[in-house]
C-alpha cells in the first residue's frame, strides 16, 4: 500500500541573480551570477536600477530522509507561495532539474542551471498577477528525481521560459517567493508525493573463532555470506567488555562499541580478517561481525575471548563434556553448564 506523505524546502533554497548593464547576451550567458539570494526570485526584468538588464534563477531543494532509506515514488508536486510579483507583463514560470545546483547555493549555479532545461513539471505558470499558492504537477522526469535513495538532497530550478529561450525582456517580468531563510517553515515550498519505502536485505555475515590472540589484541575472523540486496559499503569486526555487555542486559556489542572498518577492501562474498586492538589484559571481551549496505547494517552471533589468552575462546552453539557436565554458550557470551551423570 502507498503512503501520502509531505515534506517543506529546507532553508538553503534561494536564487542566484545576475545583473549586467553591457547587454542582455552578456547578461544570460554570465558562467557567474553577482550574488545569491536567500529570498527565491524567478524572472527578469529591464530596466533595473535604471540601465541594468537582470535575471534570476531560483532553487528549492527537498531533504526526504524523514520519509525512509529508500522510496519508490509514484506521483509528486510542489506548491509555492508568491511573496510579491514584481512583474507588469505576463511571463511563464518553468520547473526544470535543479540537480547541478550545489547544496548551499553559490554564484557559479547561476551558469550551471543555464544548461537546465529539462522540464520536471507537467504544467506551467504564466504570470503577472501572482497570489496565494500555485501548484507544479511533476511529471515523469520531475518523479525520477525522488527515486531511490535520500541520503541527497532533491533539487529543483525555477526559471521563466523568456530566460531559458533567451529572449530580451522589456519590462519587469519577476517574482518573489516565499522560500530558504525568510518564512517560516509552514510557508516554504511543499512537495507532496505519494510513495513506498522499499525495504531490500541487509547482508547476511557469519564469524569463526579469532586467532593471534596475544597481549592486547587478537585477529578476528569473519565471512560475508550474503551482500544482500544492494552492495556492501562496510564490514567488520566490533567488540565490547563482557562487564559492558552485562551491564545494559546482555545487549551485544555493535559498531556503536570499539570496532574495525575494513571498507577499503574487497567488499564481495568470503572471508576476511580484522585488526582487533586496544584491549584489556585478561579482560573478557564479545565480539561479533558486522556488514552494511543501503537497507542496514547485520550482524553475526557472538564470540567470547579473553584478552592474551587464545584457549578462553567460546562460540555459541558448541556443546562440550567437562567433567560431570555439558557445557555451552549463549548468545551473548555466557557460560552454561548442565550437570549430570554421564551415561554410556
Amino acid at each position: 500500500m502507498s503512503t501520502l506523505g509531505t515534506v517543506r524546502s529546507g532553508s538553503n533554497d534561494g536564487s542566484i541573480s545576475k545583473y549586467d548593464s553591457t547587454s542582455y547576451a552578456t547578461t544570460w550567458g554570465a558562467a557567474s551570477g553577482g550574488g545569491t539570494s536567500g529570498t527565491p526570485n524567478v524572472g527578469q526584468q529591464y530596466p533595473f536600477a535604471t540601465d541594468k538588464y537582470r535575471i534570476d534563477r531560483a532553487v528549492v531543494q527537498f531533504d526526504l530522509s524523514s520519509l525512509g532509506v529508500t522510496l519508490n515514488v509514484f506521483a509528486a508536486s510542489i506548491t509555492i507561495t508568491c511573496s510579491n510579483d514584481y512583474s507588469t507583463t505576463d511571463f511563464t514560470i518553468r520547473m526544470v532539474d535543479g540537480s547541478d545546483a550545489e547544496d548551499t547555493l553559490h554564484v557559479n549555479d547561476y551558469g550551471d542551471l543555464r544548461a537546465s532545461t529539462t522540464t520536471v513539471a507537467s504544467n506551467t505558470i504564466t504570470t503577472n498577477t501572482w497570489t496565494g499558492t500555485k501548484t507544479f504537477n511533476l511529471n515523469a522526469a520531475g518523479v525520477a528525481l525522488l527515486q531511490g535513495s535520500t541520503s541527497t538532497l532533491k533539487k529543483f530550478c525555477l526559471r521563466s521560459e523568456e530566460d531559458i529561450n533567451e529572449s530580451v525582456p522589456t519590462d519587469a517580468e519577476r517574482v518573489l517567493f516565499l522560500g530558504g531563510s525568510t518564512p517560516t517553515e509552514t510557508n516554504r515550498p511543499l512537495l507532496t508525493l505519494t510513495y513506498n519505502v522499499l525495504t531490500g536485505d541487509a547482508p547476511t555475515v557469519s564469524i569463526e573463532t579469532c586467532v593471534s590472540v596475544a597481549g592486547l589484541t587478537a585477529t578476528g575472523r569473519g565471512r560475508i555470506e550474503d551482500l544482500g540486496s544492494s552492495a556492501v559499503t562496510a564490514f567488520g569486526h566490533c567488540w565490547a567488555t563482557k562487564t559492558t555487555v552485562d551491564a545494559r542486559n546482555g545487549t551485544p556489542p555493535t559498531t556503536a562499541d570499539s570496532s574495525v572498518d575494513n571498507k577499503n577492501g574487497v567488499v564481495a562474498v568470503g572471508n576476511f580478517t580484522s585488526a582487533i586492538t586496544g584491549l584489556t589484559a585478561m579482560s573478557q571481551y564479545l565480539v561479533r561481525v558486522w556488514a552494511t549496505n543501503t537497507t542496514g547494517t547485520s550482524y553475526s552471533h557472538t564470540i567470547a575471548l579473553r584478552a592474551g589468552d587464545p584457549t578462553t575462546q567460546m562460540i555459541p552453539g558448541n556443546l562440550a563434556i567437562v567433567e560431570d557436565g555439558l557445557q555451552c554458550v549463549d548468545a551473548y557470551g555466557n557460560k552454561r553448564v548442565i550437570k549430570g551423570s554421564i551415561v554410556t
